[in-house]
This record gives C-alpha cells, sequence and structure tokens, in this order.
C-alpha cells in the first residue's frame, strides 16, 4: 500500500475512535445505557465493514477472460478469501464490548485536565 492510501486508512481510523467516543458520550448524556450505547456503535462498525464486504464481493470474475482460466481463478480466490476475512472482521466488530465507560471515563479525565489548565493549573 503507497503511502497516500495509508495515509488516509490512519485518518480514517482516528476519525472513526473519534466518532465513537462523541457518541458514547451523546448517548450516555440521552440516558442510553452503555451496553446500549456499545451494541449500537458495534452495529454500525460492524455494517460498515460488511459494507465493504458488499463491494468486493462484486469483483468475482472482473479478471478478464483474456488473462487465461488460471488468473480467473486465482483472481476469484482472491475475492473470495478477501471477502470471508472482511465477515470474519465484521463478526468480531459486532462482538466488542466493554469500550462505552473506558471511553467516558477518558472523556471525563480530559475534560477535567482542560478545566484545571484554564483555571490556571497543571
Amino acid at each position: 500500500m503507497s503511502g497516500v492510501p495509508l495515509r488516509r486508512v490512519t485518518e480514517y481510523q482516528a476519525h472513526a475512535s473519534n466518532a465513537a467516543l462523541k457518541l458514547f458520550e451523546v448517548l450516555a448524556a440521552a440516558g442510553v445505557s452503555n451496553e446500549d450505547a456499545e451494541e449500537l456503535v458495534c452495529a454500525v462498525e460492524a455494517g460498515a465493514i460488511a459494507g465493504a464486504q458488499c463491494v468486493v464481493v462484486e469483483r468475482t470474475g472482473c479478471a478478464g477472460r483474456e488473462r487465461g482460466e488460471d488468473f480467473e481463478a486465482g483472481w476469484d480466490a482472491g475475492v473470495t478469501v478477501v471477502c470471508d476475512d472482511l465477515v470474519a472482521i465484521a463478526d468480531r466488530t459486532y462482538e466488542q464490548r466493554g469500550r462505552a465507560a473506558p471511553a467516558l471515563q477518558l472523556l471525563a479525565h480530559l475534560r477535567q485536565r482542560a478545566q484545571s489548565k484554564e483555571a490556571g493549573g497543571v
């Protein structure tokens, strides 16, 4: 992977982490339990991965017959491996739990530090 796509992926990961923190904060403020908030965030994240899998699976049969049957079979096998991996990642992502409470604790800590700095403390 060249530097530009890797940089973009890194940026998306940072944005996703920040968005998850914000979602946990907003959902907690709305009275949503940590368990329900985690269910919602995990479902959205797993859904995004499942969406990527749908795009990849459409690449089956796109190798081009002019390159030969072996190339075409290898291409389709590669697409299958990637699709299977994406489904497994979506499954694991959907099952992730335990992030809401630490996220809310982190936000509280960061706010407390920011308020201390504004008040002239360290």
